[in-house]
């Protein structure tokens, strides 16, 4: 299998510059002082800033703004439908007085009930959990999306299965996990397709956790 790419929280400037201008780069070449060409603005979550996260209205309003392209967090139903959801639970983005049971064990039309974003102001009552579908729709010629898996690998073959038949390019598309069981499953069904490991690096006294040599053990 080949080496996967590699990128970390504290390097995230990088990966957004390489993601959509170019072909696939890696943090080694990072490493050797190999500048990106240019910088590409991604709205995170959508527009997060000014609309509910994670919802239609947060992704469209990201492009209006002038993002280059998208970034957002999918997790599974409990009956098979890959929707935009950063949390296991609606307890932090919902009025919904269920909020505190795990996305894994709602129905698409169960994510339908409660408020959506009140604190961003009036407009965004209707808005509600979007399917991958739905978000790839609104995604406009030229740009692009990242999509987080938050799920296991069970998320894959779901996921892939809605790219296959969106017509956005491939090269538009990025997958970002930080499970690492996440990335190998989607590059062994779909090894054309660019999907990158993320980890964050923490320092515990003089040393940064993961290792170096952890980090590339895992990848390899």
């Amino acid at each position: 299998m080949e080496i996967l790419e590699i990128c970390s929280v504290s390097a995230i400037r990088f990966l957004l510059s390489t993601l959509l201008l170019g072909p696939p780069t890696t943090m080694l070449e990072a490493s050797a002082g190999i500048s990106p060409p240019s910088t590409a603005i991604v709205a995170h979550r959508g527009a997060s800033e000014d609309a509910p996260e994670n919802t239609l209205a947060a992704f469209r309003l990201g492009f209006e703004q002038g993002a280059d392209a998208i970034e957002g967090d999918f997790r599974l139903t409990s009956d098979g439908v890959v929707v935009a959801m950063h949390d296991e639970t609606l307890a932090r983005t919902s009025s919904d007085p269920r909020g505190i049971s795990q996305i894994s064990h709602r129905t698409l039309s169960e994510l339908s009930v409660g408020d959506w974003g009140p604190w961003r102001g009036r407009g965004f009552e209707a808005e509600r959990a979007p399917t991958l579908a739905e978000v790839l729709e609104v995604v406009p010629d030229g740009r692009g999306i990242l999509i987080e898996l938050k799920d296991g690998p069970e998320i894959v073959p779901p996921v892939l299965a809605i790219l296959e038949v969106s017509p956005i390019p491939s090269d538009r598309i990025t997958i970002i996990a930080f499970d690492p069981d996440v990335v190998e499953a989607f590059k062994r069904l779909a090894p054309e397709r660019r999907a990158l490991w993320l980890t964050s690096f923490r320092r515990r006294g003089n040393d940064w956790s993961p290792a170096a040599s952890d980090v590339v053990a895992t990848a390899r």
